[in-house]
């Protein structure tokens, strides 16, 4: 979507690599930020929040990231994790496995 030129939620391009480079990056998008589990396989009725820790500030960034890495190795089998701005009170607009692309707005 980022290649197409549609406004995306600031976040990593991919999984992060070490701590040093989550924090630098939190920093860059700006707390808060959600920290989330790379989860290839989602259950239909949600995971409930899981693998997902909600950053609100640097003090407690380190130990919410590993609690992360923690959660996903025992729940999913890997505990690659990345970041994504958290935003408040967002409309919740999901497409998946499709080949073409709905613009819903920004």
């Amino acid at each position: 979507m980022k290649n197409a030129g549609f406004t995306i939620v600031p976040g990593s391009d991919g999984l992060l690599q070490n701590t040093k480079e989550a924090i630098r990056l939190a920093r860059e998008i700006g707390y808060p930020v959600m920290i989330k589990a790379e989860i290839l396989v989602f259950a239909t009725a949600g995971g409930g929040g899981r693998g997902m820790r909600l950053a609100k500030e640097r003090d407690k960034f380190g130990k919410l990231l590993q609690a992360v890495e923690s959660e996903a190795s025992a729940a999913f089998g890997n505990d690659g994790v990345y970041l994504e701005k958290y935003i408040h009170n967002p409309m919740h607009i999901e497409v998946q496995n499709t080949l073409h692309i709905l613009y819903l707005g920004t």
